[in-house]
């Protein structure tokens, strides 16, 4: 074998070591709509990710992508610092692929390799699944700036290469030894302000800078030292890694091209629940899952996420054809029972809702979500006498629903039993423990009620049905 071929196998073996290792970190603000897309990569094989502080959003939910892995939620902020830009998560689920930090400074010239996810949307409206970039540069050199918050001297790497938004907190990685130089912070944007020689503004011009910055692996080496935390010290063994086959390999196998559709609509959905169902999002998971079906037909996965993301769309006749489809094969699955009579409800088929709850409950007679839409469906019928031992089950299975205790309560009042309506309510004030605004409003009619005593409460307006609060059951 040639040497140019033994070196063109590591560089690609380094490529797919690169890849494997990076994540994609997605900082989503309920309150604001706003989401921060940035990169992170395994520094441990114990979970642990590092990656730029100004890719977090404080108070936001944090969801982490690992490619050919799946979608976390659970990922926790081990340290973050605003000043020097860096942070470390750490993932419980690990990761058997890490990438060990470079022990001296990068010489100029050193052939380097930048991981990321850049410009993630725009790959998303194209209609292609999430992969990651790998993308040749060169260390231009070492420079000083300031650090992020207080200005303090700090050491980066100029790295030469257009790098876009989204690569933020991926690594440089070393050509020759696979192992990290540095991670992006900066990249100098392309598009920059024109001025006329007195200094007005005259428009924007594609500057076509080729310029972005890393923190250095010798400045994170220190960092992590002085947090305690561990960190792969040993250079990263490529050729054994790539023998067993990589995850960052290209895949050619059907199995792996759907899989990989589906996490990516996966992650838009999570994203888009996390949004209150944003639609655009959620279209995009369904064109994500539908292209993973053309790949794997016929796997329920795919076809559960599917259905709950034509409901969100309020396609509904789309999810139920789904739904019925699913039932044929997993007639008592309860998940599927459940899902299915919502959306019989929201298609105005009531009795066939009901007779689905009905089968739900017959093979999980505690499952909360089930009771309290069954008993919501008898209080709209006016079927009181149903709705009561209904609900009865649902407080008894789960003493803090404010809205058991609320309807259980209504229905008694409906059903001529003020006295146990009454009994009913103040037991109620006892129990419920309210997790969101539906149930601070229940929970003050409740108390409301009580106070009034039996006599007032025959009298009191009618209050109509609303929606059972969503309770997942898997």
């Amino acid at each position: 074998m040639s040497s140019e071929t033994i070196w063109a196998s590591e560089r690609s073996d380094i490529y797919l070591q690169s890849r494997s290792s990076a994540v994609l970190l997605v900082s989503v603000d309920r309150e604001t709509k706003s989401l921060s897309f940035g990169t992170g990569f395994f520094m441990s094989q114990d979970g642990h990710i590092l990656t730029n502080a100004h890719v977090l959003i404080s108070s936001a939910k944090l969801l982490v992508y690992v490619p050919d892995q799946g979608v976390f939620t659970d990922a926790k902020i081990v340290t973050i610092d605003q000043d020097a830009d860096l942070a470390v998560l750490h993932l419980p689920q690990g990761h058997d692929r890490a990438l060990s930090l470079f022990g001296t400074l990068a010489e100029d010239g050193a052939e380097g390799l930048a991981v990321g996810f850049p410009r993630v949307i725009d790959t998303l409206q194209m209609g292609l699944m999430l992969h990651g970039t790998v993308k040749p540069v060169n260390v231009s050199g070492l420079t000083m700036g300031r650090s992020r918050t207080q200005g303090r001297t700090m050491p980066f790497l100029q790295v030469s290469g257009v790098l876009h938004a989204g690569t933020s907190g991926g690594p440089i990685v070393d050509a020759v030894s696979g192992q990290v130089l540095g991670i992006v912070v900066h990249s100098v944007p392309y598009i920059g302000q024109a001025t006329d020689r007195k200094g007005s503004l005259i428009g924007s011009v594609q500057l076509r800078a080729d310029m972005s910055y890393a923190i250095p692996s010798t400045f994170i080496r220190q960092w992590l030292a002085d947090q305690h935390i561990p960190y792969e010290m040993s250079p990263s063994q490529v050729a054994s890694s790539s023998s067993s086959g990589s995850p960052g390999r290209l895949p050619v196998d059907p199995q792996i091209l759907g899989v990989g559709f589906f996490l990516t609509g996966h992650l838009m959905q999570t994203i888009a629940g996390t949004l209150n169902d944003e639609p655009e999002f959620m279209e995009l998971a369904v064109n994500h899952y539908e292209k993973a079906l053309e790949i794997i037909p016929g796997n329920m996965v795919i076809l559960k996420n599917m259905a709950l993301g034509y409901g969100a769309l309020q396609r509904y006749k789309d999810a139920l054809h789904i739904y019925e489809g699913l039932l044929q094969q997993l007639p008592a699955d309860p998940f599927i029972l459940t899902e299915t009579a919502k959306t019989l409800k929201l298609l105005h088929y009531d009795d066939r809702a009901m007779m689905m709850y009905r089968t739900v409950l017959d093979h999980e007679s505690c499952h909360l979500d089930a009771l309290n839409r069954l008993g919501s469906l008898y209080f709209s019928h006016q079927e009181y006498e149903k709705a009561v031992p209904t609900f009865r089950q649902a407080v008894k299975c789960e003493p803090s629903s404010a809205y058991a205790w609320f309807y259980l309560g209504e229905s008694m009042t409906r059903s001529g039993l003020v006295e146990e309506a009454h009994a009913a309510w103040k037991e109620s004030l006892e129990r419920v423990v309210i997790q969101n605004s539906q149930e601070k409003e229940l929970f003050n009619l409740m108390r409301e009620r009580a106070v009034s005593g039996p006599a007032i409460l025959s009298h009191a307006s009618p209050v109509e049905a609303i929606s059972s609060p969503q309770v997942v059951s898997r």
